[in-house]
């Protein structure tokens, strides 16, 4: 536990735009209490999570009036390897903030306890204090609920991408009770990311995929990318892969990776089990996403620019992740996402009108997330 203080040095990081994410999340994610208890998990060095974005959090929850705790465990290799002391750590606190990958481990695991729990996706201060981070956590909420009301409503999906892709499947909700809804993480997350997983089960078509087969942070296996030399098509009926197509070399290292991957959890390699787009358009990544692809992959996932598949086993997330870029996504033949920009919100009718305008004028935007 630390004692809440900050040195001078520290101080100089907590600019305005800083403690606006750091309240963002503490005041309208979580809704911290003066005198509750705010467990932090960080990582157990500042490689993937800088330090200074655990920070400015713990002294911003202290301002408020938390009791806080911070824990360090070692990372952790899948959701069966989360550790009972933390999760009793879990349990007895108000709230829960996930500041390291563990959170990504456990997001479609439930785990015991009646307090909050929340992954941060802000991997550094400067995340903290960009639009990523600020944009008001309620106005963004109401605009995932009706995004999901509407398309709960709706019975078909269409996906297409510029390089060919060429996707169709219908809504669970038509075909059983669930709703998008009850597919989404089982912790809350900050800022607002992405939809739900779409399940792929009436998934058919073919799909165009580049630049990487990555892992999906469900659990740890090597090697965790396959670097695509060329663009694979990927035939698909009823959400499973019937064959690739492309550049033969590229193809057989593929294949050989889906096996490899399989055998390890003595999975179904070829299962497509769902997909999803993100929905935050102040997305951004500031350097080339080869530098370092996880790191990339724990953000832009957000971004409207984005849209991956879960495949590699009948479970969300899978175990392979795929990769598309500037979609363009047909909810019953109305586009909601066109090329990479969220467009859906340009019919938001918030009750707030200052922030349903500023959503508004973000449905043309298109930052940069380390991909050209």
């Amino acid at each position: 536990m630390h004692d809440g203080s900050l040195s001078t040095t520290r101080k100089m990081q907590v600019t305005e735009q800083r403690q606006k994410g750091a309240l963002n999340l503490l005041r309208n994610c979580i809704d911290v209490q003066p005198g509750q208890s705010v467990l932090l998990v960080v990582e157990p060095d500042d490689s993937f999570y800088n330090s200074d974005v655990v920070d400015i959090v713990e002294y911003e929850a202290k301002q408020l009036g938390a009791d806080i705790s911070i824990v360090k465990p070692a990372l952790i290799d899948g959701p069966e390897a989360f550790p009972d002391s933390l999760a009793n750590e879990v349990n007895e606190s108000n709230h829960t903030i996930f500041l390291s990958r563990i959170g990504d481990n456990i997001r479609f695991t439930r785990i015991r306890g009646r307090g909050s729990k929340t992954i941060c996706y802000a991997l550094d201060a400067d995340f903290l204090g960009s639009e990523f981070c600020t944009m008001p956590h309620d106005g963004m909420q109401t605009m995932l609920d009706n995004l999901l009301d509407d398309m709960d409503s709706a019975s078909e999906w269409r996906i297409t991408c510029p390089l060919g892709t060429k996707l169709t499947g219908t809504f669970q909700n038509k075909r059983s009770r669930r709703t998008i809804k009850d597919n989404a993480f089982t912790l809350g997350t900050f800022p607002i990311v992405i939809i739900p997983p779409i399940p792929c089960d009436t998934m058919n078509g073919r799909a165009v995929i580049t630049h990487w087969l990555m892992a999906t942070s469900n659990r740890h296996y090597e090697p965790s990318t396959l670097i695509l030399d060329q663009p694979v098509t990927v035939f698909i009926e009823n959400g499973k892969i019937l064959d690739f197509e492309g550049d033969d070399a590229t193809i057989t290292n593929v294949r050989k990776h889906y096996q490899h991957v399989a055998g390890l959890f003595d999975i179904e390699p070829y299962n497509i089990h769902s997909w999803h787009a993100g929905v935050n358009s102040m997305t951004y990544y500031p350097r080339p996403a080869m530098e370092n692809i996880e790191h990339w992959g724990a953000v832009a996932f957000a971004s409207p620019r984005y849209t991956h598949f879960h495949t590699c086993g009948d479970y969300a997330p899978g175990e392979i992740a795929w990769s598309m870029f500037d979609t363009t996504i047909y909810v019953d033949n109305e586009k909601y996402w066109e090329d990479g920009r969220f467009v859906y919100l340009e019919r938001l009718t918030l009750e707030n009108h200052s922030v349903n305008s500023t959503l508004q004028n973000l449905a043309r935007t298109n930052k940069y997330i380390g991909i050209d």
